[in-house]
């Protein structure tokens, strides 16, 4: 009886590449590990004790438990390394020692994610590089956003938190004088601080929304309104919780809408935008959309 030894080679060679995969990827994880353990004491200090980056921490655990839900694609797929792996690799590695002398935290933190994307690609190829792509692209989220950058979001977003509050608030029937981020009440003023403009969830909102999005796996049309409604669905939950503590101030004084009220309101209203993301997704699920011709 024939056999076809050429065949069985191969699918010998592709089984046994392909079963070197787990093995693979724990060396080059741990390599990477003691290659960026200077960074990662400060960057879980920043985790924990910033809530503008808390997120972060929640971020590589998501990546791994999607690259987890994706083995049987990679264990399908035959590895290729790539030369172009390196032309990631080595400005990666560069950009990281030279950011380390300098003391640049977020350039460094950044070539964690850029170091792996170019171990990913010389090891395996731009076939299983694909597969692991948004797990990839999602550990983005965990890298803190400068405090530098966050100052210029948060002024203009605290005016316009304010001006909309104070419009909502004055709809309501209660007098209210917008000055600035001032909102001044009768007997009360509060002031919409940084902490109130939105900005602390926006990041983690994104996260979220663009987690959703992923999940969902809908047409484009369905994965584009649901990353664009991110943004303003975190400034205007925030803006109801601005609101809300505005009535509160007028009805009960400031000292409740200040005080465990208010950071109590922080949690309803995050809690609240992702039990709205949650109903969009479903509600983009029911209906039928066009799909983009190319």
């Amino acid at each position: 009886m024939y056999t076809d030894m050429t065949d069985t080679t191969v699918h010998s060679d592709m089984d046994t590449a392909t079963l070197r995969i787990p093995w693979k990827l724990g060396t080059l994880a741990v390599l990477l590990l003691l290659l960026y353990a200077p960074l990662y004491p400060s960057l879980v200090e920043t985790w924990l004790n910033d809530s503008n980056n808390s997120h972060g921490l929640l971020i590589p655990f998501v990546s791994l438990y999607l690259v987890w839900t994706l083995k049987g694609r990679i264990m399908a797929t035959k590895p290729t390394a790539s030369i172009l792996g390196l032309v990631v690799l080595v400005p990666s590695l560069l950009l990281y020692v030279m950011s380390y002398v300098a003391d640049l935290a977020f350039p460094a933190r950044i070539t964690i994610i850029t170091t792996l994307f170019g171990l990913v690609l010389f090891n395996y190829g731009w076939p299983i590089l694909k597969i692991v792509l948004f797990p990839l692209l999602f550990l983005f989220f965990m890298i803190p956003v400068p405090d530098s950058l966050l100052s210029i979001i948060a002024f203009p977003l605290q005016l316009f938190v304010s001006d909309i509050s104070a419009r909502l608030i004055y709809w309501y029937g209660i007098p209210v004088y917008r000055e600035g981020t001032l909102l001044h009440f009768a007997r009360y003023s509060f002031e919409v601080v940084e902490a109130c403009s939105g900005i602390r969830s926006l990041v983690s909102f994104l996260a979220i929304g663009t987690l959703c999005v992923y999940m969902m796996r809908g047409t484009w049309t369905k994965s584009i309104i649901l990353a664009c409604s991110t943004i303003p669905l975190a400034i205007g939950v925030n803006i109801i919780r601005v609101a809300g503590a505005g009535v509160l101030a007028h009805y009960f004084g400031n000292r409740v809408a200040q005080g465990f009220v208010h950071d109590f309101s922080g949690f309803l209203v995050f809690g609240l935008g992702i039990i709205l993301m949650l109903g969009e997704m479903w509600l983009l699920n029911k209906f039928s959309y066009p799909k983009f011709s190319g």
